[in-house]
């Protein structure tokens, strides 16, 4: 829904059938719906369960995929634990070169190079994306 909204999509135009069976009946099937027929790479097959937490990369792509981004085509060397093998490296990439991304940081404020694709993200890391994508891509 976020993504969604923020990039001003408007998802009761966005038709066709919910796949997603686990949005079916919840007030999320309507941008479940609108992720789906966009072809969105994390909703597009309707097998993520919607009560799952996003990863922090999941995050990402979606925000690049809701504000039509071109991706870089990168492979690595942005982050210590983002490589070409790492589903949606490039969204994860191109955040980071737009600076929609920074990574993680140690006690210090000093970046640690690292930006935990898989971790599960929360609603402030959300916030903070959401925000700069809004500045960035707007």
């Amino acid at each position: 829904k976020i993504a969604v909204q923020s990039a001003g999509i408007d998802s009761t135009a966005c038709t066709g059938s919910l796949v997603n069976a686990s949005a079916q009946g919840r007030w999320s099937a309507p941008f479940i719906t609108c992720t789906e027929t966009r072809g969105w790479a994390v909703f597009s097959d309707g097998s993520v369960p919607v009560e799952r937490s996003a990863t922090r990369a999941e995050v990402v792509s979606t925000l690049l995929q809701a504000f039509a981004v071109p991706l870089d085509p990168r492979a690595g060397g942005v982050f210590r634990d983002v490589d070409g093998s790492t589903e949606f490296a490039a969204a994860v990439e191109t955040a980071a070169g737009d600076q929609i991304i920074s990574g993680y940081t140690d006690p210090d404020g000093n970046p640690t190079g690292l930006f935990g694709p898989t971790d599960s993200v929360n609603r402030a890391e959300v916030a903070k994306m959401v925000s700069l994508a809004l500045q960035v891509y707007r």
